[in-house]
């Protein structure tokens, strides 16, 4: 559709039962998305007119493909999958081979990847049911750093390592500040209702963030 929201037109008709989860790519030229077109969720790639289905991935039917998201530098997708090989990989938006980026044990899913490419947060589900935001290095080996919080979206940024905003009432921010891998703290702060406009743009995005830091010191967990 049009940015105004005119002239909507579908991309993905006659192609399956389900096709859910789209992320453009930075450049503009590709929709990565979930489909289960081949008959079980694969990861694929159309062109921004819906021309082109290319599919990314070949995985098992029980070990399904899920939530991609594409690189700030437009080269990769990381997703979530399932089965025997569950966890964190990438796959070429051009496609290829899948890389492992951090294999598990628990359901990994949501993943999302700083703008300097360097960081990777995703949530980790453990057998016991215990969701917890789990923080990798792309670029070294490093322990991961761990964070105890019940969130709603992941939301990296310049300013801060990431930020996530939870939905829950009172709607307040959690500023995710791992200094060292392997260590994490979080401070604590009230989502005001008048940043629901300056969520609009990452500038007014941060400027939020830091009018409601000034307001509120200190760390703790949900209350």
């Amino acid at each position: 559709m049009e940015s105004d929201g005119a002239n909507p037109r579908q991309l993905t008709a006659n192609a399956g039962r389900l096709n859910q989860s789209p992320c453009p790519s930075v450049d503009g030229r590709y929709i990565v998305f979930v489909s289960e077109r081949s008959g079980t969720g694969q990861l694929w790639r159309i062109e921004t007119d819906g021309a082109h289905p290319t599919q990314l991935t070949f995985h098992a039917p029980l070990a399904p493909s899920a939530t991609p998201v594409c690189s700030g530098d437009g080269k990769w997708v990381f997703f979530t999958q399932a089965g025997t090989d569950s966890g964190i990989w990438k796959v070429s938006i051009d496609g290829g081979e899948p890389v492992p980026i951090d294999k598990t044990a628990d359901i990994a899913t949501t993943p999302a990847v700083s703008k300097d490419m360097k960081r990777l947060a995703y949530y980790d589900i453990d057998a016991a049911g215990k969701t917890r935001i789990k923080i990798i290095s792309l670029e070294a080996t490093a322990p991961p750093a761990w964070f105890d919080v019940a969130t709603s979206t992941i939301q990296w940024s310049p300013g801060w390592p990431f930020a996530v905003l939870r939905k829950k009432r009172p709607r307040r921010f959690k500023y995710l500040e791992p200094a060292n891998f392997g260590s994490a703290t979080y401070s604590d702060h009230p989502f005001h209702q008048q940043h629901d406009s300056q969520l609009r743009s990452l500038k007014r995005w941060q400027a939020a963030c830091h009018e409601s830091r000034n307001r509120q010191s200190g760390c703790g967990a949900d209350s």
